[in-house]
């Protein structure tokens, strides 16, 4: 699954943060749907061109922020139930 992220190396907003922003917004947008089975974090930093560490610490603030959830010796994924604080970013639209 190839997602549609940007991340710019030369930003004042760390890579990690970048990129756990980037994914947030894909889940509150309605792009990436509860259940929906996240790519390993290797393939996203090949995708993503950074380092594999820099997508593991942006899974972990998500899942700490209830975005996704990893199940042991499977993957991870989008949380069925998500933060009491979503709101799809559609709703806030003009």
């Amino acid at each position: 699954m190839q997602l549609p992220i940007r991340v710019d190396p030369k930003g004042d907003v760390t890579l990690q943060r970048q990129l756990s922003d980037e994914i947030r917004r894909l889940i509150s947008d309605g792009t990436l749907l509860p259940g929906t089975h996240m790519p390993s974090t290797r393939r996203l930093a090949d995708q993503v061109k950074v380092a594999r560490n820099t997508v593991v610490i942006a899974y972990d603030r998500l899942i700490s922020e209830g975005y996704l959830e990893a199940r042991a010796a499977q993957a991870t994924f989008v949380c069925q139930r998500l933060p009491h604080h979503y709101n799809p970013v559609s709703a806030f639209q003009i």
